[in-house]
Formats: structure tokens, sequence, C-alpha cells
């Protein structure tokens, strides 16, 4: 006889002794999931810490290997520009050591070895002929002091952003398996006292310091690389404004998302970017809409990337692609929306992604989204409410142009370039 079981698919939330927040949800998978997230990313470093979390992230993988090489698990650390995470996906019956190797890596203090600082400085050399990614450039919108580079920290100041920033206070740890809610509240009670250093450690909400958002022209010039890029970013919504967070949502759909995950080619066929630049504009290599956004603010724009001999075609197609955006027909609006819906739904049926997510919305947002309500709040987006967006985005009084090639000094300003926005 087989033995059948019911998985309540509702979550739970506890806050543990230490003061963490601990969530649940109980699925049938033949495998379960642990992510311990922190709210803090690239955004959170400063000048003189700069590089702490990639160090850690480094540092920490060299544990992870080590644990992957003795387990049957997949685990990896990821960052972003506001949060950090240590993910683990295990089998059900490995579920303690998993736990206790997921609060290890996340808990423990790590310091710089001379080893390690040797190797790093030979990776930052080495990287020199580059600018750094587009992610490590627009950090330079809000941070215009940061190196482009990978910059290993002194470890005095790698430590004391360990001990101000990665803290019980700002840190949620979540589980997807089939494990009762009760039995995982235990696990990690056990495991986070034996970790009384972290819980010792105070979070300094004051640690950084970003700039706000406003106009500027930012050149890097790069005397290597045949290559030119032109990104036009305006301000955009920051994540408690969810009304205008889901028109962005739209309209970087109808321009083509930049960040396009595998298997979404085919969403993108019909974008903007892709159907009227990249197929007439054969000088053209890469195109798409920028957007992202923070607890503050957000930005929004167009990136286009193509030959540098034709830098100044690309400056004059990111600016009347712009203005065009001005222009909306009822099948693009209606045909971005139905992306916007289906990249939700398929984006989040992997069981980790879905527990990322949901970790994402209560530390940003305090609430969990659900399908049905996202849909119906996409669906009752007016025409009129994407168009008042739009010319809320292109005449801004705050406009970042961003130039990355060679010849980037020799190229109009954010002033000159906003007068041709005929804003």
């Amino acid at each position: 006889m087989i033995s059948k079981f019911h998985f309540s698919n509702t979550p739970r939330i506890t806050t543990l002794n230490s003061g963490i927040t601990l969530y649940t949800k109980s699925l049938d998978h033949s495998y379960g999931s642990y992510c311990i997230m922190f709210k803090g990313g690239t955004r959170t470093e400063n000048q003189r810490q700069q590089g702490s979390l990639l160090t850690l992230k480094i540092m920490q993988h060299l544990q992870i290997n080590k644990f992957l090489f003795d387990s049957q698990c997949l685990a990896d650390f990821t960052i972003g520009p506001e949060s950090h995470n240590v993910n683990c996906k295990f089998l059900n019956e490995d579920f303690l050591n998993a736990a206790e190797y997921t609060c290890k890596v996340a808990f423990q203090k790590q310091k710089i070895t001379q080893q390690f600082q040797k190797i790093s400085n030979y990776f930052s050399v080495s990287q020199q002929k580059y600018h750094g990614s587009l992610d490590q450039i627009l950090l330079k919108v809000y941070l215009p002091q940061i190196s482009l580079l990978y910059v290993v920290p002194e470890n005095d100041q790698f430590e004391k952003y360990q001990t101000t920033q990665i803290t019980k206070n700002n840190c949620i740890i979540g589980y997807q398996g089939r494990r009762k809610h009760e039995e995982i509240v235990n696990v990690f009670e056990d495991l986070t006292n034996q970790h009384q250093e972290f819980i010792q450690r105070v979070f300094d909400p004051n640690y950084h310091q970003i700039e706000n958002f406003k106009s500027k022209t930012i050149r890097i010039e790069n005397q290597i690389s045949s290559d030119f890029e032109v990104i036009l970013l305006f301000q955009g919504p920051n994540l408690q404004d969810e009304k205008t967070l889901l028109i962005n949502t739209i309209l970087r759909e109808i321009l083509g998302n930049l960040e396009q995950q595998d298997g979404e080619i085919g969403f993108k066929v019909k974008s903007r970017c892709y159907d009227k630049l990249l197929q007439f504009n054969n000088f053209l290599t890469d195109a798409g809409c920028v957007s992202q956004s923070f607890t503050d603010f957000g930005i929004f724009g167009l990136y286009l990337k193509g030959m540098n001999t034709h830098k100044q075609e690309i400056y004059d197609l990111a600016i009347e692609e712009m203005n065009k955006l001005r222009s909306l027909s009822d099948w693009e609006i209606i045909r971005a929306k139905n992306i916007v819906i289906t990249k939700f739904y398929t984006n989040l049926q992997r069981q980790h992604d879905k527990l990322i997510y949901d970790l994402e919305s209560i530390i940003y947002q305090g609430k969990l989204n659900y399908l049905d309500e996202f849909k119906n709040k996409i669906n009752e987006i007016t025409r009129k409410e994407i168009m008042g967006q739009i010319d809320k985005l292109i005449c801004f009084d705050k406009f970042v142009i961003i130039y990355i090639g060679k010849g980037s000094n020799l190229m109009p300003d954010e002033k000159l370039t906003m007068m041709r926005m005929k804003c």
C-alpha cells in the first residue's frame, strides 16, 4: 500500500529566539531547498569596503566546492544590488547536513589570507584592459567613486563589513521541502545558537552612503575594445511603488529585456530593440531595456552596443528609440502584458527560484506576491497609465547618459542629449 501525504501549500513565518526570521513552505518534491538571504548587496559597499562581497563569494566558494565533493547537494553564493544569499539544494534525507553547511558558510566570519591577497592582486592586474561588467558600470550612477575593477579590501575593512552588514537583523532563512515547519524551526534554533559571534553582531544602517540620482554624463574610455556602448538612463520607481514597477515591466518587454534568461529569445524576437534595431542595423550587436529598482529609487533606460566606427549612429538611434516610446500600439501593450504574466509564471516553476522570489518579496516589500493577484494587477493597467508613465520618465528633470568605448570624450553631454529628446 502506498502512503499518501498531504502537503500544505501555505507558507509559514517564525521569528527564531536569535531574532532571525524563518520562512518555510511544505512541498512534495524529491529534494529540498535552503536559502539564507541578507539584505545588502553591491550598493551597500562604500569605497573603502568595495569588493567585500565578491571577496566573500570567492572565499565561500572554496567551502562550497569541498561540501559538494563530500555530498550530493548543489550550492552557490549569489550577489545582487541590494541582497546576497547562500543557496543549497539537497536530497530530503540530507536536510540536517545541508542546514549545518549553509549556516556555516553564511554565518562564519572570513579572513583574507596572504595567499588569497596575492592571487586576487594578480587577477586585478589581468583585468585592467577591461572596463567592468554592465552591472558594475551602472553602479557608478549612484556610487560615482567606485572602481570598475575587482578590488580586494583591507582585512580590517573586510571584517568591519561582515560585522556590520551581515547580521541577524538583516537576515532571513528560507526552506522548501517535505519537512514540517516545526522540525525546521528546531533545526535552525540549534544551529544559530552555535554561531554566537554572528548573533552578537550589530547592524549599522548608516554604514554606506549612496548618492541620489541626478543628471550627469559618465564617460569610460576604452582604447582596446572595438565596441561602443551608449546607455540612456532615467530615474525609475523604488520597490515600494508597485503600480509604477508593473508599468515599467510592461515597457521593458515592449523595448526588449536586456537581461533575458535562457529560453526567452522567443519573447524578445518581436520587441522593438530586436525587430526594429538589431534586424535593420548591422553595426549593432546588442540592444535592450535596462530596468532596476531599489529601496530608494530605480533606473530605467535603453542600452545599445555596436561597432565603434558607428558611435554617432548608435547615439542617434538611442535617442530616436526613446522618443518613439511615446507612440505605442494597442497590440504592443497587449502582447507585453501577456509576456510579463507568462514570464512571472515560467520563471518561478523551479522550486528554488520560487523560494528566492518569496524571500525577496518579504525582505523588500514585506509581503508575498501570488500569480493570480499579479495577473489581475497587470491586466488592470490602462493605456492612459502607461502613456502617463512614459511622459514622466522621458520628460523627467534627471537624466544620465553613459558612453563606453574609444572616443567617449567626444560625445554630447546629458544637457545636449535632453534637448535632442525634446524634453
